[in-house]
């Protein structure tokens, strides 16, 4: 249980409900779009890469 936020960007990027969605990205059905080339242009418009270069995942 996290008692505090760094900053609201932080509380945004862990709701349970972005979460939930961002989980899905990574599913098997979804593994052709992870391949297609806009994928990562996705994850950085989501802040994914910020969050995983902060936290080395």
């Amino acid at each position: 249980m996290r008692l505090g936020f760094a900053d609201p960007s932080d509380r945004v990027l862990n709701a349970p409900e972005r979460q939930d969605a961002i989980a899905a990205l990574f599913w098997p059905p979804t593994r052709a779009m992870r391949a297609d080339p806009r994928f990562l242009p996705l994850v950085e418009r989501l802040v994914l890469m910020d969050n995983w270069r902060a936290t080395k995942t």
